[in-house]
């Protein structure tokens, strides 16, 4: 599994609350060339989980990402993350039915670490 990170970093967004940054993010938006629309999302702590399907010209292709925001001074912004490029396991379940697989030992990882969670001591 790869863990290291290899974060894309978006500080640019000046005068933006908490929410509006994750409004910003759950309302889709371009990046370059590349078309990002949020299909599902979730905010769980700091970071917003995201379903996205990235368009770039005839390319069509579902990643499921994670939004990790951090105030910076007076400025919101994020760093985003793709499956398995994280160390965080609070992605929804149910987001892992939706993509395919890109590290299958971080998915199983997550799953352990969830089911694990919901099994009374």
């Amino acid at each position: 599994m790869n863990t290291v990170a290899s974060p894309v970093d978006r500080f640019d967004l000046p005068g933006l609350s908490f929410g509006q940054v994750v409004e910003h993010l759950r309302n889709g938006f371009r990046e370059g060339p590349y078309e990002r629309i949020a299909l599902a999302s979730e905010v769980r702590g700091n970071v917003l989980w995201v379903v996205e399907e990235i368009r770039h010209r005839d390319k069509v292709e579902r990643k499921i990402c994670a939004y990790v925001l951090e105030q910076r001074g007076k400025v919101y912004g994020f760093r985003a993350y793709y499956e398995g490029r994280i160390t965080q396991l609070t992605v929804p379940l149910s987001f892992l039915d939706e993509v395919p697989a890109r590290d299958p030992e971080w998915r199983e990882m997550v799953r352990q670490l969830q089911g694990a969670e919901k099994i009374p001591a």
